[in-house]
């Protein structure tokens, strides 16, 4: 029997894909507030998106473009699918688990060396 006590502070990974590549774009780390979404945003500001697919948290809505803004479960397979390949290749990113790191130091290199091994581009944040 495992027992595992509760988070008290929850460390987020907000992403940007490419839907036809499946290539890691961008990735902001932090806390679930829309000034975590916002320092993403302005990562991809650099990229010309043409449109962005994201589930119903609303802070998303407060910071994406509306008009280039689409907000459906139905469009988020991608993300689901590179968050799974993500937790299978490094043992970091897997629920409930010791191998679990604390420091955001240690989950940004993490997704650096993963984005740059699994995916093809590093990306230098």
């Amino acid at each position: 029997m495992a027992l595992y006590s509760k988070k008290t502070k929850k460390y987020w990974t907000f992403k940007a894909i490419d839907r036809d590549d499946g290539e890691l774009l961008a990735y902001e780390c932090g806390d679930r507030t829309i000034e975590t979404v916002n320092k993403l945003y302005e990562k991809l500001g650099k990229l010309k998106i043409g449109h962005f697919y994201t589930d119903n948290w609303e802070g998303f809505s407060a910071v994406l473009p509306f008009d280039r803004l689409t907000q459906t479960k139905k469009e988020t397979t991608a993300i689901e699918r590179h968050n799974c390949t993500s937790r299978h290749w490094v043992a970091r990113f897997k629920r409930k688990t010791i191998a679990f790191s604390k420091s955001e130091s240690m989950i940004k290199h993490t997704w650096n060396l993963l984005s740059n091994f699994r995916y093809g581009k590093g990306i230098q944040f």
